[in-house]
């Protein structure tokens, strides 16, 4: 019998500089302390948060052979990251691996990004593709680079509508432009993938998502009840995450979630990526309107 992959087989990290985009989620928090106890200098990029700010001088405390760095990110000010990954280029000699693992849910909220993007297409893809692309140069500087480009579940519900990333032509839908940006996020990853074998990039893209801890469905009195008793710990959910970002055997367009009821828990497996081969030119019209929305080029 084959041996599932497990945090277990993740060995000491001392020699990698790992970016992550979020430590306010239960989920970013496990992993992030994980990867302190292997001793990872470790970057989280995020917006400021007092109680962030506080849980990593902690967790840094307590792990004084790792290195803990906040910087400064805001995924929904093209400005901001601009910023952010001009600093990490000047200051760091590479990325071994970048993990984009924030994301965004105002379902109360019709909002606009300062760039007049819609809030989750802009902070959940939009701001991921931008950053991505301005930290290329120091992922291909690292012998072992790896982008691991976070999804949810939630995708599965998206009526993406490409010529319309802003909804200013349709009728808002506040869940439906989540999950929109989560398929988003899938489409760019696989294609990101395409575009670095085709340059012959050593960088591998893998992506992720973490199944029923992913789902933005809390005005549901049932599914609040239900999330209690069946949904995943933060340590199970991290396990797609971790598996994408360090599973040796990975290869790039590989797609980690877990492996029981409809993808919404159990152990992180590999997903058929089907949905790519079904989506390429989507992929590719996605890839070209977001160059145009951030002036971003991967080139």
């Amino acid at each position: 019998m084959t041996k599932l992959w497990n945090e277990e087989q993740i060995g000491n990290l001392s020699n990698m500089i790992i970016v992550l985009t979020d430590s306010s989620r239960e989920i970013s928090k496990y992993i992030i302390r994980l990867l302190a106890q292997k001793q990872a200098h470790i970057i989280v990029a995020e917006q400021s948060s007092k109680l962030s700010r506080q849980w990593l001088e902690q967790l840094q405390f307590h792990h004084p052979k790792s290195t803990i760095t906040r910087e400064q990110l805001d995924l929904s000010d093209l400005e901001s990251i601009k910023a952010l990954c001009k600093k990490l280029n000047q200051t760091i000699p590479a990325i071994d691996i970048l993990i984009n693992n924030a994301s965004t849910n105002r379902l109360n909220n019709s909002m606009k990004t300062k760039n007049g993007f819609e809030i989750h297409m802009g902070a959940n893809h939009l701001g991921h593709f931008a950053l991505t692309g301005q930290l290329l140069p120091l992922l291909k500087n690292s012998s072992q680079g790896r982008i691991v480009v976070t999804t949810s579940v939630s995708h599965k519900k998206s009526r993406l509508e490409l010529f319309d990333l802003n909804w200013r032509f349709r009728t808002y839908n506040k869940s439906r432009a989540y999950c929109d940006s989560r398929f988003a996020n899938l489409l760019f990853g696989f294609y990101l993938a395409e575009e670095l074998e085709s340059t012959g990039s050593n960088i591998v893209v893998t992506l992720a998502h973490s199944g029923w801890t992913e789902i933005k469905s809390n005005k549901l009195r049932l599914y609040r009840y239900l999330r209690n008793f069946f949904a995943p710990t933060a340590k199970k959910g991290a396990q797609s995450i971790l598996r994408a970002a360090f599973d040796q055997n990975a290869i790039s367009k590989d797609y980690f979630g877990p492996s029981k009821f409809f993808e919404l828990f159990g152990a992180p497996e590999k997903i058929h990526n089907h949905i790519f081969t079904h989506n390429f030119m989507n992929s590719e019209i996605l890839w070209k309107q977001s160059i145009k929305l951030t002036g971003v080029d991967f080139e």
